[in-house]
């Protein structure tokens, strides 16, 4: 077999909108993340589902309660935003996801 030297994974993204009280943050999203993100987001288990957003999210244009422009998302400011707002990128992560094509 011919080692492929050069090449590399593709990693897909998105650009997802919240809406509601979030309505103009904007996440964008790895759509082909490692496996291993679908079972830390879908854990249960705090510490894991922060593990599995930060192998998803790429970047953001959120800001923090004084207005203050975080930085891009990691482990440790995830674990730091409020519950509602994981929660609403979650669900808008699932909803894209489900409109992709395998391709």
């Amino acid at each position: 077999m011919k080692k492929l030297i050069g090449r590399q994974e593709p990693v897909k993204t998105r650009e997802m909108s919240l809406e509601g009280e979030y309505e103009g943050w904007e996440f964008s999203a790895r759509t082909n993340p490692p496996i291993s993100a679908f079972g830390d987001v879908a854990s249960g288990d705090f510490d894991r589902i922060v593990t599995g957003l930060a192998k998803i999210l790429r970047g953001w244009n959120f800001v923090d309660e004084n207005g203050v422009e975080l930085p891009p998302p990691d482990a440790t400011v995830i674990r730091e935003r409020p519950l509602d707002l994981l929660t609403a990128i979650a669900n808008k992560y699932v909803t894209e996801l489900s409109t992709l094509s395998p391709n």
